[in-house]
């Protein structure tokens, strides 16, 4: 079982609030990993040896289907290892124990017992088992808003990983770090971190891992207010882990779905995901993440139907102070102090308010304070004394008046040296926004001079083909008709004489033809005439289906689109297409065009030989380029998805 990474995000239409979460799901134990849970139970019933290691295997199958029954497994298991001072099994049961309680936010349950276990891993020297508890122990961190904590941790099992040689768990701590950077907002490598991860699971045809990371690139998007670009990965990853049955973590991306919809004023689509987001948490008894979503629909009901939103509200209230989950607490009680403030009830209004305000300052608020306590009291001591022996002797009072000044020299250095960092911290905040700035503009030309290369390319098309038309096109009709004329008139008696005119006629024929097919490749008469649809079935009707069965499915597509947008589609199916009859060796291929409110998808599957996506890079062909770069310029997506035997998939994703 490999570590897996989420995140999920909560917003309001017009002020987003967000939240990103690192669900690290690590394992290590390698006995009967493959073992169905009824086998073990019946091999449980024998009283083997091994009855502590297959205890602590049931803990970990039941961990999300049954908590309670893996939590009975795993405590048995680790009483049974500690009678036989088994330090190996009995840091896997705790090792298990951790993940079940982590999953059910139970933080404090799910921190002893992986500090537990990761020091019977240093113990044992077992490299791979501290990495893994560290990670662990990071998302923990990371889930509860420890960000500093979760970073060092992370730093610390990825140093560990690399140093193995193990990819599955590099890709792990890309996607956490990517989680922790894009909650502390540090834009600039989140999505290198998820898409380095993702690339990762991809070319290892991990599907689960693939779901996660399209998962976390949907809250990626959701967090840089791209609803449309959250939406369409955070659907990818449903449907993979609908596929695969995986239950627990569909109701994490459906709260994501649900505030992507949000965010589109979609009230309807949102409340719906929101709801199935807390049955399945509410199922896996998930109070943390339960009383985001809780918090979520709270917002979306708001003045509209303000009991629903109160209930929502003191429900999500209820299981955040359960959890001990600050952030959800914070956001509980700011919406209950509006909505009581909406219904008039000013004294539960700042309550509420004053509660939100109490909880608000940040970890380094509350330590400086601490800090400036202590001084304080250490300031008052040194002062009451002075006070106190200034009678008797008046060296102590110089002594005291040194000590004090020394004190306000102190403080005042730290004043100073914390206004410097602030000021750098400013400077360079300023200094990555303008460069962030600098970078959006220069992508922002790059796809103006991308698109108007491939405008000029369609002019020239379209030139080119009228050329052919009118020019060639007419004077190779008016020659064949003048030699069908002749002919008609001449009397050819002799064979040979006739054989060669029929030849001739035929070749004239043949060119004129050719040059008609050349001129309708070039620019079909009917994208330009009846639009994209009509286009696209006149290119398949033309292929010959006895060697490549297609089946063409267009939905949505009643009016005409864009001119541009058309020719970029067309021209994406067009090459797709004839690369599956030069390369894939495929029987069957299947078009699918689809158009919404969200925008257009496009979807072309075949079932021939497939190939090593990565290899794409190092083609010289320009085929794929030009693909890649007609989606680009339309700020569209295009994502290929095949192994060497397994058939290749193409999608093509175009915001509306």
């Amino acid at each position: 079982m490999l570590p897996l990474s989420f995140s999920r995000h909560q917003g309001k239409k017009n002020a987003p609030r967000l939240l990103a979460t690192a669900l690290a799901l690590l394992f290590n134990f390698a006995a009967f990993a493959d073992a169905d849970t009824d086998s073990l139970k019946n091999l449980l019933r024998t009283k083997p040896k091994n009855e502590a290691t297959i205890l602590a295997e049931l803990c970990w199958n039941y961990k999300y289907s049954h908590p309670d029954s893996a939590k009975s497994y795993g405590l048995l298991a680790a009483k049974k290892a500690k009678a036989q001072k088994n330090d190996a099994v009995l840091s896997t049961a705790y090792h298990n124990l951790a993940i079940v309680y982590g999953a059910e936010s139970k933080f404090e349950e799910a921190i002893n017992y992986n500090q537990q276990a990761l020091a019977l891993k240093r113990k044992l020297k077992d490299q791979m088992g501290i990495a893994n508890s560290l990670n662990n122990l990071g998302g923990i961190y990371d889930q509860q808003g420890n960000y500093i904590k979760a970073v060092d941790l992370y730093k610390e099992a990825y140093a560990i990983y690399k140093k193995v040689g193990n990819p599955e768990s590099l890709a792990q701590i890309n996607l956490n770090l990517g989680i922790v950077l894009k909650a502390q907002k540090q834009y600039d490598n989140v999505l290198k971190y998820y898409r380095e991860a993702y690339q990762i699971y991809k070319n290892l045809n991990k599907t689960f891992e693939v779901g996660a990371s399209e998962a976390n690139l949907g809250s990626f998007f959701l967090e840089i207010n791209q609803p449309d670009s959250s939406i369409f990965y955070s659907k990818l990853a449903e449907k993979k882990f609908k596929a695969l049955k995986i239950e627990n973590f569909l109701p994490v991306v459906r709260a994501n779905l649900g505030i992507a919809y949000a965010k589109k004023n979609d009230l309807a689509s949102s409340n719906h995901y929101l709801k199935l987001a807390a049955k399945g948490h509410q199922l896996f008894n998930n109070k943390k993440e339960l009383s985001f979503v809780q918090n979520g629909l709270s917002e979306n009901y708001g003045t509209q139907n303000i009991s629903q939103a109160l209930l929502y509200a003191k429900e999500a209230l209820n299981n955040a102070e359960e959890c001990k989950s600050l952030p959800e607490i914070m956001k509980a009680r700011r919406q209950l102090a509006t909505l009581y403030q909406y219904i008039g009830n000013t004294k539960l209004a700042l309550q509420n308010f004053q509660l939100y305000s109490d909880l608000k300052d940040s970890l380094f608020t509350i330590e400086k304070n601490k800090q400036m306590s202590q001084f304080n009291v250490v300031f008052e001591t040194e002062k009451k004394d002075r006070r106190i022996t200034e009678l008797d002797q008046q060296s102590t009072i110089q002594q005291l008046e040194i000590k004090e000044k020394n004190i306000l020299l102190y403080a005042a250095i730290v004043l100073i040296g914390f206004s410097i960092f602030t000021a750098y911290l400013m400077i360079k905040k300023r200094r990555a926004q303008a460069q962030m700035e600098l970078n959006a503009e220069k992508n922002r030309q790059q796809e103006l001079r991308v698109k108007e290369v491939f405008d000029a390319e369609e002019r020239e098309r379209r030139r080119i083909a009228e050329d052919l038309h009118d020019g060639v096109g007419q004077t190779l009709s008016a020659a064949l008709m003048n030699l069908n004329g002749l002919i008609a008139k001449a009397d050819l008696k002799d064979p040979q004489q006739s054989a060669l005119a029929e030849r001739s006629v035929a070749l004239l024929s043949e060119s004129y033809d050719e040059m008609r097919a050349i001129s309708h490749q070039m620019i079909p008469n009917a994208l330009l005439k009846s639009g994209l649809a009509a286009a696209v079935r006149e290119f398949v009707n033309k292929i010959n289906q006895q060697t490549l069965k297609i089946t063409l499915d267009i939905n949505g597509l009643q009016e005409k689109l864009n001119e541009n947008v058309e020719t970029v589609i067309y021209r994406v199916i067009q090459e797709a297409t004839n690369n599956v009859i030069k390369y894939a060796k495929a029987s069957k291929l299947s078009i699918q065009i689809n158009r919404d409110e969200d925008g257009i998808s496009l979807s072309i599957e075949d079932n021939g030989i497939g190939f090593d996506p990565s290899q794409l890079k190092k083609s010289q062909g320009i085929g794929f380029k030009n693909m890649y770069n007609r989606v680009a310029s339309l700020n569209g997506t295009l994502e290929i998805d095949s192994q060497p035997g397994k058939g290749t998939l193409l999608n093509f994703y175009l915001p509306a």
